[in-house]
């Protein structure tokens, strides 16, 4: 006899209704297997393939009959949150006979339902009390918001892993402009305004293809920086572009807890670097952070050099902490935007001299971005080789010729024309003409008359150009000064003080306006050298604020009044009371100068192989007499001080060089004056001395020549500029 099947609820209906393929055949095998809910998922799934209309719609009647598809219990779920996260039940669905009905079991975060785990049959009992019967498919709300659940996520893992991606491929680029005035950058197909010496998120750009740049200063007419970026190179999600390499950037520490934060570190002036592993850029940290007891956290800080010093300064730092070329992109850029600044034109003469290819490219550029701007003409003009100045000097008198009723241009020509012969004075008095307040052309023409000796018209060109600004006159003072000693009128001297007060008054007071004063005072008499001593504290307190800033500057002013007025045994007391290693810059031109005048020639060997990069450190005149002391010698320095000298002077003073060259004629006053006529005066003194060096300690000419050479040197050099 045949095994009796029991008849299941899916049978049955079957039955009831007279439909004995109402259900599959599948959904019959897994319903009767104990697989419920997946006969209820193969029965949705039949749907579509149903060809009768009738009997799909009676299938999906009882596919949405939650009862039907129930499965046993195994184990009731745990219901159990901690601060409203965890599980719970939520819903009354389809409730039936005896109190019971279908809830939803959710996994709730501040008890709201996030995700449907479970339903159940269930009943509620007292207190927290459940009664559960079964397990039942998902109602069609829950059922819903776990498909759409299931969506969000797959589109936001899909979405997080193209960002991922996305911003592996690509870089954070941030703009910090370390020049004082605002540039405007494009990044690509970007634009921006960076206010000076500030910091501006930029964007992201890709790592894979260069990032094209463009960077124009306020007012320029072209861009002073174009580069095409590779920013994958850098391997850093992170990027800095510090426009032309113009700020100096230091990585700094701050720590909270018990220890020391590290020494900071300067970093130099890289054009693009990675900086993701800074935690506060161009930003001041917080002042405090909690801390552990006895532990600590250490953070990094970028800062501009700036920020804590000039910029003369940090690029002097930058050049001989991190490397002469970080020094010379800071010095550069600041240049190219600020071409008369004289000062830092003489310390990026050091790094690339004049007529080299990196100096010629920083004139060029200033003139291009700024060509109304006759600073960048000067600048231009100062840093060509003698070949090119031939072409420029044509460029030059074209211009004139092109603008004749514009001064600038004629004054220009001036400066190129023959510095010796009346081509140039008649360049400079057509600017006058066109414009008698044209300051420039009286500073050249005043250059002219002192060349040829007419000293009280060139007294009166320096002192009108000495009107024009504080600035000017800060920067004829020594050459005014110069003229009135020359001249040696009466009361000269008083003149000179005069001048150099109105200096004081609208410049402040500085190293070189108190010195050049104390000396002037003190080659007055022995009185006057009293006076001088004694004010020189007061006298510097304006200038170093710092104490022991102002301690080392006085101790350099006593060396230069004590050389001024040949006090040699005063010098020695004070070359004895220095370090020679913290002192080295003044302990070197203090030993040097004594040697000379002792007319030492060991010590003035052992202070060149000892000192020489001290030596080499020095303004151009200084390092034009140790080179005149090593070349008399035979010294193996010779070479080093020479060769930089033509590179460093500045156009018009260049020939006080010529006292160097092996073929130069020093054999008589004569041929001498010859020689150094051309010099501007305030240089042509330092070639006088260089000569009286030559011939002193190289054997060279005759006594007449040498008292000759000692003799227009000290007319011509200040007190302060006293040499050996």
């Amino acid at each position: 006899m045949p095994e009796k099947i029991e008849e299941t609820p899916l049978r049955r209906i079957s039955r009831e209704v007279g439909d004995p393929g109402l259900f599959p055949p599948e959904v019959h095998r897994l319903f009767e297997a104990g697989n419920a809910r997946k006969a209820q998922a193969a029965l949705r799934a039949h749907f579509p393939k149903e060809p009768n209309s009738a009997r799909q719609k009676r299938q999906r009647q009882y596919a949405e009959d939650p009862y039907l598809w129930l499965e046993p219990l195994v184990k009731a779920p745990s219901l159990h949150t901690v601060n409203g996260i965890g599980t719970t039940l939520y819903g009354h669905y389809k409730p039936g006979r005896d109190g019971i009905y279908i809830a939803t079991l959710w996994f709730v975060f501040v008890f709201l339902p996030v995700f449907p785990i479970a339903a159940y049959v269930v009943r509620k009992g007292e207190g927290n009390l459940w009664h559960f019967f079964a397990k039942a498919p998902l109602p069609p709300f829950a059922r819903i918001w776990r498909l759409g659940f299931v969506v969000v996520a797959l589109a936001g893992i899909v979405v997080s892993a193209g960002l991922g991606a996305w911003t592996g491929h690509t870089a954070r680029v941030s703009v910090y402009n370390g020049f004082d005035l605002p540039l405007a950058v494009t990044l690509g197909e970007d634009s921006l305004t960076v206010p000076a010496q500030a910091l501006v998120e930029a964007g992201r750009y890709s790592r894979s293809t260069p990032l094209h740049i463009t960077t124009t200063p306020e007012g320029w007419a072209v861009p002073i920086e174009t580069l095409d970026a590779d920013l994958g190179s850098l391997h850093d999600s992170r990027v800095l572009y510090n426009p032309a390499g113009r700020a100096s950037l230091v990585k700094g520490w701050i720590a909270y807890g018990t220890l020391e934060p590290p020494e900071d570190e300067l970093l130099g002036t890289p054009v693009l670097s990675g900086i993701s592993s800074i935690d506060y850029v161009f930003t001041t940290p917080p002042q405090s952070k909690s801390v552990e007891v006895g532990d600590t956290i250490t953070n990094s800080v970028l800062s501009n050099l700036e920020d804590q010093v000039p910029q003369a300064l940090g690029a002097f730092f930058t050049q001989t902490t991190v490397g002469p070329e970080d020094g010379w992109r800071m010095n550069a850029a600041h240049l190219a935007v600020h071409p008369g600044d004289t000062a830092t034109f003489a310390v990026a003469s050091r790094i690339h001299a004049p007529g080299t290819p990196e100096m010629a490219a920083v004139g060029a550029l200033a003139r291009a971005g700024m060509p109304g701007d006759v600073d960048a003409h000067r600048l231009y003009q100062n840093t060509l080789t003698p070949d090119q100045k031939q072409a420029a000097r044509d460029e030059y008198l074209a211009l004139a010729e092109a603008h004749p009723d514009d001064p600038m241009y004629h004054y220009l020509a001036g400066r190129l024309v023959d510095d010796d012969g009346p081509a140039a004075e008649a360049r400079f008095r057509r600017a006058l003409a066109l414009d008698p307040g044209y300051a420039w052309a009286h500073l050249g023409l005043g250059f002219q008359l002192a060349l040829r000796g007419d000293l009280e018209p060139a007294l009166a060109e320096y002192a009108a150009w000495a009107a024009s600004s504080p600035a000017a006159a800060a920067e004829a003072m020594r050459s005014r000064v110069r003229l009135l000693q020359v001249q040696g009128s009466p009361g000269w001297r008083d003149q000179a003080l005069a001048l150099i007060e109105e200096v004081e008054r609208t410049q402040g007071a500085s190293y070189a306006t108190v010195t050049l004063a104390a000396c002037l005072r003190a080659t007055s008499g022995a009185p006057e050298l009293l006076a001088a001593l004694i004010d020189l504290p007061t006298a510097l307190a304006p200038a170093y604020p710092d104490e022991e800033a102002r301690a080392g500057a006085l101790e350099s002013a006593r060396l230069d009044l004590a050389l001024a007025t040949g006090d040699l045994a005063q010098v020695r007391t004070l070359i004895e009371a220095m370090d020679p290693e913290e002192d080295e810059i003044v302990f070197t031109r203090a030993s040097l100068t004594l040697a000379l005048t002792a007319r030492d020639r060991a010590a003035l060997g052992r202070i060149l192989d000892e000192h020489l990069d001290a030596i080499t450190s020095m303004g151009s005149w200084f390092v034009l007499e140790a080179a005149a002391a090593a070349t008399a010698l035979g010294h193996p320095s010779a070479p080093a001080l020479v060769q930089p000298l033509g590179d460093t002077l500045t156009p018009a003073d260049l020939r006080a060089n010529a006292v160097l060259d092996p073929n130069a004629d020093l054999s008589t006053p004569a041929a001498l004056d010859a020689l150094l006529a051309p010099v501007g005066l305030d240089a042509r003194g330092h070639g006088y001395a260089a000569a009286a060096i030559l011939l002193d300690l190289g054997g060279q000419g005759d006594a007449a020549t040498l008292a000759h050479a000692r003799q227009q040197a000290r007319r011509l050099l200040l007190p302060d500029e006293w040499a050996g």
